[in-house]
């Protein structure tokens, strides 16, 4: 009886120390688990970090040199391990950055300067082409499929045409900016026309597609500089605009002697042509005309050869961005301008325009220019030399774009405006202005 209860004693107590022995090798095993798992966490949190400082310090290389590095990795930024970068064109001014290292991969978008809304050229002015006009558009953005939103024009007022307007679409031979992918075009399906073609008589063509936009409410100014219409001196007074005027504006550094209330009135310029040719042989892309300017045939050669020289290295890495403030703007001659030509009326504390043309100061910023521009615009209502601020004949094209910034006036072309359009050409200048940021929504956008 004995034996019998000490064997039942032997194997209770055997069950239960197995039982023990299971649940505490099950507990070990979940902890192993759990620790082993953290160990994981860890280490993919370490990737991560050093792929996101890694990211932060492509930023800082992109921001000190204003260019994009296009390299899968860069040495500085590999202090904690091996980082590979990598680099998607999403629009002409926003790129995906990609930074991978382990299992890690962190994703932004960088921006960098950009004219804003799509267009080749934008306008709060009226215009009016008396020649038709045909461009190759912006490609604005993409709508998938290898296809575009395309814009020609993206104008605020009065849009009149005698002749043909076309949009002559996309071409992988001219290319709107480095890294456009080629074999696109812009949209043209029934109830989602990106293509105009369309035919004018003194008037707005009936026929315009989506790619001529009635935009009212357009801010070109901000979208160009970055900076709110209304603070336009802020801007003209940056030291990086050289300034051209008939009055001296600026001291031996370059800083304006005037504040904005202060500014002389806006004069014809004297030889304004020779002024603009002789800044960009010295180095100059950011070109501040204050008043009236006439460009002849001989200004636009001179101009064309002082960024393009036939021999010698050009003085400035890439376009101009000329801006032509409270003036007459006229034009009379050929140029593929290498740059983006801005045309801007301000106005005054009380929303008044600061400059108003008039047919004497047509007369005499010149003579025969007037009688050419009261030719084109005899045959239209409403269009006359004393409401119109530029006038453009013969075949200026200013291949970065038009901007027409001068509301309460005309702009005329007196032939047929044809140009492919280039946008990579204001780059340079324009990084001068605005700087590359992230986009927002990340823990490191200031």
């Amino acid at each position: 009886m004995r034996a019998q209860t000490g064997i039942a004693t032997l194997l209770v107590t055997s069950v239960l120390l197995t039982a023990a022995l299971l649940i505490t090798l099950g507990s070990y095993k979940s902890l192993f688990y759990q620790i082993k798992r953290a160990q994981n966490e860890v280490k993919a949190r370490q990737q991560h970090w050093v792929a996101e400082g890694a990211l932060e310090c492509f930023y800082t290389k992109a921001v000190q040199t204003q260019t994009i590095p296009q390299s899968s990795n860069f040495s500085e930024c590999n202090t904690n391990g091996t980082v590979t970068f990598g680099f998607q064109t999403l629009t002409a001014n926003q790129t995906l950055i990609t930074a991978s290292y382990g299992f890690a991969q962190i994703q932004k978008i960088l921006t960098y300067p950009g004219k804003g809304a799509s267009g080749v050229m934008k306008a709060t002015s009226s215009l009016y082409f008396a020649g038709g006009m045909a461009m190759r558009p912006d490609p604005g953005a993409s709508l998938g499929d290898d296809e575009w939103g395309c814009t020609m024009l993206r104008y605020s007022s009065d849009f009149k045409v005698f002749g043909t307007i076309s949009n002559q679409n996309l071409n992988d031979a001219h290319p709107p900016y480095v890294g456009f992918p080629t074999g696109q075009s812009c949209r043209n399906s029934s109830g989602d026309n990106y293509i105009t073609t369309a035919i004018g008589n003194y008037n707005t063509p009936a026929d315009l597609q989506q790619d001529f936009v009635n935009d009212t409410s357009q801010k070109p100014f901000e979208d160009l500089f970055a900076t709110p219409r209304e603070r336009w001196f802020e801007v003209m007074s940056s030291q990086e605009f050289i300034k051209i005027s008939d009055s001296i504006l600026v001291n031996g550094s370059g800083e304006l002697l005037y504040e904005q209330s202060t500014l002389p009135a806006p004069q014809i310029v004297t030889h304004c042509g020779d002024e603009i040719a002789t800044a960009i042989e010295s180095g100059e892309d950011l070109i501040w005309v204050y008043g009236s300017c006439h460009l002849d045939s001989d200004d636009l050669a001179n101009i064309g050869e002082a960024i393009d020289p036939a021999t010698g290295t050009p003085p400035i890495a890439g376009g101009v961005i000329l801006v032509i403030h409270n003036g007459l703007l006229s034009t009379s001659g050929s140029l593929d301008f290498k740059g983006m030509l801005y045309h801007f009326v301000s106005e005054d504390s009380d929303g008044e325009p600061e400059f108003e043309p008039t047919a004497s100061l047509w007369e005499s910023l010149d003579a025969p220019q007037k009688l050419v521009l009261d030719g084109a615009v005899g045959p239209v209502s409403g269009v006359s030399a004393s409401n119109t601020a530029y006038f453009q004949s013969g075949s200026f094209y200013p291949i970065g774009g038009y901007v027409m910034d001068a509301p309460g006036t005309y702009a005329v072309y007196n032939s047929s405006v044809s140009f492919s359009y280039d946008q990579d050409v204001i780059n340079v200048p324009l990084s001068k202005l605005k700087k590359l940021e992230w986009k927002s929504g990340g823990w490191y956008v200031q």
